[in-house]
């Protein structure tokens, strides 16, 4: 036999949960809002948005990631001066991947020529994985290689 859903039902409920030692609770409802979810019609399993393949989502951001890290990186240690500034916007006009090191932020003047040697103008530019040197070798480096295509 069913039996007929009540606000008591909950009550007895929540009833047993307290005997049990259950730290459960359940918040009784009027029978108004009883009645009307056993009256319900429309179909509770139609869908407000449409499907999301997370799946697919997830190998996307993986991809992403990957390419981010294969990407080539362009490197350019910096002083700030114009030539530095020239360098960052070449690089960045042919899609290059540019992270700048700032003198004073990133680096110091002797770490500088010690890496370099004393002899380094700025900006110091590698791309990739090889240096290149200043702005004009990795110009020469760049136009021998194809880059500006």
């Amino acid at each position: 036999m069913i039996e007929k859903i009540t606000p008591q039902t909950y009550i007895d409920m929540n009833k047993e949960f307290e005997e049990d030692g259950i730290m459960v609770r359940i918040e009784v409802p009027t029978q108004e809002a009883i009645d009307k979810w056993l009256n319900h019609t429309e179909d509770i399993h139609s869908r407000t948005t449409e499907p999301v393949d997370m799946v697919a989502q997830m190998w996307e951001q993986h991809r992403k990631k990957e390419r981010e890290r294969d990407q080539v990186q362009a490197l350019i240690y910096s002083n700030g001066s114009q030539e530095c500034e020239r360098a960052e916007s070449l690089l960045n006009s042919i899609d290059q991947n540019v992270k700048v090191f700032l003198l004073g932020t990133d680096f110091t003047d002797p770490q500088f020529r010690a890496e370099f040697g004393e002899e380094a103008e700025y900006p110091q530019i590698s791309v990739g994985l090889d240096h290149r040197g200043s702005l004009k070798e990795t110009l020469k480096y760049m136009s021998l290689t194809g880059m500006f295509l």
